[in-house]
């Protein structure tokens, strides 16, 4: 979306391994294991944004972050506040894996 001279792409969800090679295929009315699936990144939702390379993006957003990027920040206290997140941290599978290239 272009908004105030800016170019602002996203992509919405989670990485789910078991669901990011299948298309979308939940369909109405959703079971409630639907309910939860459809909010997954698929690997077309990458592929269509990396389809932008040598576009000027100037904002990109997302709800999961790409692997790695905790490392960045202050992880002591991402923990202290999400202590969940410890042993994705220790076996390096926090974030999307698929946005990696993306940056």
């Amino acid at each position: 979306v272009m908004f105030g001279g800016l170019r602002i792409v996203g992509v919405s969800g989670i990485f789910k391994a078991h669901h990011f090679e299948k298309g979308q295929f939940e369909t109405l009315p959703m079971s409630e294991s639907h309910l939860r699936s459809v909010y997954h990144v698929r690997r077309y939702n990458v592929w269509r944004l990396s389809q932008m390379h040598g576009s000027n993006v100037d904002i990109f957003v997302s709800h999961d972050w790409p692997t790695h990027v905790w490392k960045y920040g202050d992880w002591p206290k991402l923990i202290q506040f999400k202590s969940h997140f410890i042993d994705d941290l220790k076996q390096n599978k926090l974030g999307n894996p698929a946005l990696n290239h993306l940056l």
